[in-house]
């Protein structure tokens, strides 16, 4: 009984600053109302000021790799799916009524990774292994959102992204691994809801790509990566 208690205590704990923030909205929009003295509020105007976000979602990663030199020319598509984390930091000004632009940056982790196993030839007994990941991405984006109606919007945003790069390749004779930053771009569309006065939620998917990196092996072969990396994720935010 007293757990039962204390987690309907803690409950309504949680969502009393929303609860007092509809009731004092409500109070001031019909003061405004009677007095007419107050302008409307812009669409985009809710989600103008400072914003930290984060949250988490799917991460899948894409590596077209293509190898040449001693062994015939082999082009393969591998990929992998995992769990992506991210933490996020803005700043919005709305620039008319329902249009809003801003400047973000972010930091995020990724769990995927690719596991190509493979035999070069029939008769082989060591596997040939290459796999690849990409842990980390720092960016940066410019966001355009338009708000149809109050307290909903919808945006799109793009910028670079940096990512790290670990990719391994073990292969009967040699063993190679590279790691290192490698600047991409990024492009992604979402919707945004205010849940109360300085709360929102807002869910994205987005879309990274980098160049081409080739690597020169001392038996001569050469391997050239062309990552991608697609990501959706559920986040939830305060504005200043």
């Amino acid at each position: 009984m007293k757990f039962r208690n204390w987690i309907l205590g803690a409950a309504l704990a949680a969502i009393q600053p929303c609860m007092f923030g509809a009731m004092n909205s409500s109070y001031d929009d019909q003061s405004s109302m009677q007095q007419n003295q107050q302008p409307q509020m812009g669409n985009a105007e809710p989600f103008e000021g400072i914003d930290l976000n984060a949250g988490v979602g799917y991460s899948g990663v894409t590596l077209k790799g293509t190898r040449s030199g001693t062994k015939p020319l082999s082009t393969t598509y591998y990929g992998g799916d995992g769990v992506a984390v991210q933490v996020k930091v803005g700043g919005n000004y709305a620039f008319a009524d329902m249009w809003l632009v801003g400047l973000e940056g972010y930091g995020q982790y990724n769990s995927a990774e690719t596991k190509n196993r493979f035999f070069e030839t029939a008769t082989s007994t060591t596997a040939t292994v290459r796999n690849f990941k990409m842990e980390w991405n720092l960016g940066l984006d410019v966001r355009l959102g338009f708000a149809p109606v109050q307290n909903n919007l919808i945006f799109v945003y793009a910028g670079p992204d940096w990512g790290y790069w670990d990719f391994v390749y073990n292969t009967p004779g040699l063993t190679s691994s590279y790691k290192d930053w490698r600047v991409g771009g990024l492009a992604g569309a979402g919707f945004e809801q205010k849940i109360c006065d300085n709360w929102f939620v807002r869910s994205t998917f987005d879309y990274r790509w980098y160049g081409k990196k080739t690597l020169t092996y001392p038996n001569g072969e050469t391997q050239t990566l062309e990552p991608r990396m697609a990501t959706a994720l559920f986040m939830i935010g305060y504005v200043f």
